[in-house]
């Protein structure tokens, strides 16, 4: 898959960058038993692409998942813009 070419090199450094307000991330171990996942998130919410997700700030250890039926309004903006991101990163 292609990315979007975006670096957080320069914030490492301290200096001025482009920035994003959510993180993609693609979590395929190679060992363990752990369950392949991708997601993106920012600070308080975190769509997986299976549709599953989590106020993270207030359920750090996602117990409470939230649906379309139930999310908040105030989030369902977000949820929107997080399934494109999913989507764009296939």
């Amino acid at each position: 898959f292609e990315t979007d070419g975006i670096s957080f090199y320069a914030q490492l450094l301290g200096e001025e960058a482009k920035v994003r307000d959510w993180v993609f991330c693609d979590y395929d171990p190679r060992w363990g038993r752990f369950e392949k996942s991708r997601y993106v998130h920012n600070k308080e919410w975190k769509l997986y692409e299976n549709g599953e997700m989590y106020n993270i700030s207030v359920d750090p250890l996602e117990q409470n998942v939230f649906t379309e039926d139930n999310l908040p309004e105030s989030a369902q903006a977000l949820r929107e813009e997080f399934s494109q991101v999913l989507n764009q990163m296939k």
